[in-house]
């Protein structure tokens, strides 16, 4: 199921916070990933947490050496490290990076979302995705566990095509590319 939430409904408002702080938290890191990490030039491997809206970075590719002691390869992902876990200074790294990222207290997750009003039936669900671009909100389900969200919150949202939903996401991808 795809949604277009436009600014006014109710909806509208404490996902639009949601989304906008989870966006900012994102920045916030990206830059202190250029600030604090060797140099990189963006390829980086992400792990998606089901509850979260951005994927979480756990190795990059660094431009040339990096320091052993700070750093182990991936198994499996040549080129790719992450902080060692055996020295006192890949702990404090490791530490860093979940402190600058928000990992482990200040990341929004979509129980967030949830509590802004939009219901969810059944104890297991697939997390919805989502963005902003030009003042309206595009929401995606792809659970059953969302099918009555169309009666109890009616009026609230328009629902679209997957079509729609592509052309907007490619759009928002588009803008923040422009941005950086």
């Amino acid at each position: 199921m795809f949604l277009k939430i436009t600014m006014g409904s109710p909806m509208f408002s404490g996902l639009f916070t949601v989304l906008f702080e989870e966006k900012q938290r994102y920045t916030n890191f990206a830059k202190w990933q250029e600030e604090n990490l060797p140099k990189f030039n963006g390829d980086v491997l992400t792990q998606r947490h089901p509850w979260h809206l951005y994927p979480r970075v756990v190795a990059w590719k660094f431009e040339g050496d990096v320091d052993d002691k700070v750093w182990q390869e991936v198994k499996g992902f040549p080129g790719y490290y992450e902080p060692k876990k055996r020295t006192k200074a890949g702990k404090e790294m490791r530490q860093r990076i979940l402190d600058a990222s928000g990992s482990v207290f200040n990341r929004i997750s979509f129980f967030d979302m949830f509590h802004t009003s939009i219901p969810c039936y059944g104890q297991s669900f697939t997390v919805p995705t989502g963005f902003c671009h030009d003042n309206v909100i595009y929401m995606c389900f792809d659970d059953g566990n969302y099918k009555d969200i169309s009666e109890k919150c009616a009026g609230m949202f328009e629902e679209i095509t997957r079509g729609e939903w592509e052309k907007a996401a490619v759009a928002y991808n588009e803008a923040n590319r422009k941005q950086d």
